[in-house]
């Protein structure tokens, strides 16, 4: 008997996989290669994805809340929906997909900007 697939957004699925794989240690190796090769942690491309990981954290438990309740999933899929029309068969729920994740750290970084933390 095959079995039945299950109606899951695998876009989501791989967003998971990799904030899990992030989270258990692949930026700590990708900081390790980039000093092997003689680049400091305050190159761009580090310092860029500190930042973004840094809005995210300081406010990890604010988005986890406000995402239930304010509808950033609608507001992506109207902002980005004509995007991923334009893009090939398949992607569009990507293309929305990244467009919620923007939205809501867009949302953390005004949250950041002005210093606005959620503390328990």
């Amino acid at each position: 008997m095959s079995e039945p697939k299950l109606n899951r957004l695998e876009s989501l699925d791989v967003a998971r996989g990799f904030d899990m794989l992030w989270i258990s240690g692949l930026s700590a190796l990708v900081v390790s290669v980039c000093r092997a090769l003689g680049y400091g942690p305050e190159t761009a491309v580090a310092c860029q994805m500190e930042q973004f990981f840094r809005v995210v954290g300081m406010n990890a438990l604010t988005i986890y809340l406000v995402q239930r309740v304010v509808g950033f999933r609608p507001a992506s899929s109207f902002l980005f929906g004509w995007l991923g029309s334009l893009a090939p068969a398949g992607w569009e729920p990507v293309v929305v997909d990244v467009g919620y994740i923007a939205l809501c750290w867009l949302f953390l970084l005004v949250l950041y900007r002005n210093k606005l933390f959620f503390k328990v």
